[in-house]
């Protein structure tokens, strides 16, 4: 579900979260990996969707493939900072933070690009239309997702992926995002 919220919103909704993980991933830092399914020069994101996974998994007590593999919206949201911020720059560093509050958790993907304009993209999601070169997977993925909910900041720099445990993303429903109506600035 594709939420209008801030960091602080859902820092509100999942109640009082501590920072439980702060990661950097360098892509140009990683070995190569033959056993990626994932093509040249993404090894990186093979190895790290498996780090983060171990990690996160016993928290979130759900399966490895929600959150790893190219249909996940955190596969999406990493690739797509790689991709797009930093122009496959394997030398510019992804910040990941996860945190963790009693009634769920959030993971924040930071790039260093210069953003995009969020509610373009969903504009053009809504018309069907390209964006870019993408096809708009990870915004397909999140509008369809009732497990996750997920939100961008203002500038497009970090996306969020909130995973509530016991309390519904139904709760956030007048800060759902409908992508097939207009958005509302």
């Amino acid at each position: 579900m594709l939420l209008n919220l801030d960091v602080d919103q859902a820092s509100d909704f999942i109640e009082s979260p501590e920072v439980i993980l702060e990661d950097q991933v360098i892509p140009g830092h990683f070995r190569p990996c033959p056993d990626s399914p994932y093509g040249r020069g993404y090894d990186w994101l093979y190895r790290y969707e498996l780090k983060i996974a171990t990690f996160l998994v016993p928290k979130l007590k759900t399966s490895p493939e929600d959150l790893i593999g190219e249909k996940s919206i955190l596969h999406q949201a990493l690739r797509n900072a790689f991709c797009h911020a930093h122009r496959r720059d394997p030398l510019l560093p992804i910040s990941i933070q996860v945190l963790l509050g009693s009634q769920g958790l959030i993971i924040r993907v930071n790039d260093c690009g210069k953003g995009f304009n969020v509610q373009k993209v969903y504009k053009h999601y809504r018309k069907k239309r390209r964006y870019l070169s993408s096809v708009g997977n990870g915004i397909r993925l999140m509008a369809a997702s009732s497990r996750y909910g997920a939100f961008y900041n203002q500038k497009g720099t970090a996306f969020h992926l909130l995973y509530p445990f016991k309390k519904k993303l139904d709760e956030l429903s007048s800060e759902r995002i409908d992508v097939t109506t207009e958005v509302q600035h």
